[in-house]
């Protein structure tokens, strides 16, 4: 555990918010395998070395499941959930009543601004959330807007918004499809005018071909994006989502994305939900490249996707498997926590 205690001893500035987050990342990715010649078609130089799980850049939530656990074991119990407590995490926002999704975001971006970080947000309220599954939810078409519009007044300081998880990957599963693009882009259009960095969730490197990502983000707009997240709570290698993003750049003729490393430390296993020998990825970080803009942990290590494989309720704490990541990354050579990818410009 002498990982556990060097990088206990790297971190720096915590924020603590006033309270709790509630319902965070409980959702799950359900995409199926796309193969489409994409992702094969280039090759992604991966470079690992160590670092400190904590770069500097994003807030390190304190009113986590993880960091809560933390603070309660001792000896080497609390060695091995550092990594999960330390490195930072997104806030989920999944209250259907705006007041209070918007109450949660404002207290937890203004400790962020305070300790001179990023606060990185996910909004998870769309319609007909997650088609009925594990994380089914969300608000009525109706009031999604305005739910939008609440929440975005609560975001202060420098904020990334993840937008949606799923939502755009399964907008032809579920619902109206068309009411669901014009959703999204209005989403995104108002949290951008708000001042927000905006990614839209676009699935995984596995789920859909690169050229109808391309499309429906084209249809949720462009403009009012910063760029897009790829494997949201999944498990697939950093290197093929990077292999991916790259190529639904080249299609959009430019643009950003975001790689969520949380659990991808020892790839996929053809299950989505509660997959067992998994392992913790590569750290919150910023990526200097031309097109990814950085591995973010944007699920939350250690809480379950699902009543699947002995799991409990989606986003509830599962110490079992959070113990079950930190240990298959620390016995991996090398170890795939801490690293950094290093990628070489598109």
């Amino acid at each position: 555990m002498a990982l556990a205690a060097a990088l206990v001893a790297a971190s720096t500035t915590l924020v603590a918010p006033a309270a709790a987050a509630t319902g965070a990342s409980a959702r799950t990715s359900t995409g199926t395998s796309v193969t489409d010649g994409s992702v094969a078609a280039r090759q992604v130089t991966v470079e690992v070395r160590p670092r400190a799980q904590d770069d500097g850049t994003f807030a390190v939530d304190t009113a986590t499941s993880a960091y809560a656990a933390w603070r309660a074991a001792t000896g080497a119990a609390k060695e091995q959930l550092a990594p999960l407590a330390l490195t930072p995490t997104a806030r989920w926002l999944t209250q259907k009543d705006p007041a209070v999704a918007r109450a949660d975001a404002l207290r937890y971006t203004t400790a962020a601004r305070d300790a001179g970080r990023t606060a990185l947000v996910v909004l998870y309220a769309i319609p007909d959330r997650d088609c009925g599954s594990y994380s089914a939810g969300g608000t009525s078409a109706e009031a999604y807007g305005a739910w939008v519009r609440t929440v975005a007044t609560g975001l202060v300081g420098d904020v990334w918004v993840v937008l949606e998880p799923d939502a755009l990957a399964m907008v032809d599963r579920c619902g109206d499809g068309e009411t669901r693009l014009r959703l999204l882009r209005q989403a995104a259009a108002d949290l951008t005018a708000a001042g927000a960095r905006v990614y839209v969730d676009a699935g995984h490197a596995r789920w859909m071909p690169a050229a109808t990502a391309a499309a429906r983000l084209r249809a949720v707009g462009v403009e009012n994006l910063a760029g897009f997240a790829l494997n949201t709570s999944n498990f697939y290698p950093t290197a093929d989502n990077v292999t991916y993003g790259r190529r639904v750049v080249e299609l959009l003729g430019g643009g950003h994305f975001v790689v969520d490393t949380s659990r991808n430390g020892a790839g996929h296993n053809g299950q989505w939900c509660n997959p067992p020998g998994r392992a913790i990825g590569a750290p919150t970080q910023r990526v200097p490249d031309v097109a990814l803009d950085a591995l973010l942990w944007i699920k939350h290590p250690g809480h379950s996707d699902g009543t699947c494989n002995g799991g409990p309720p989606a986003g509830t704490w599962w110490p079992d498997q959070a113990r079950d990541l930190v240990a298959t990354a620390a016995g991996r050579d090398p170890a795939p926590f801490p690293l950094v990818v290093a990628c070489p410009p598109a």
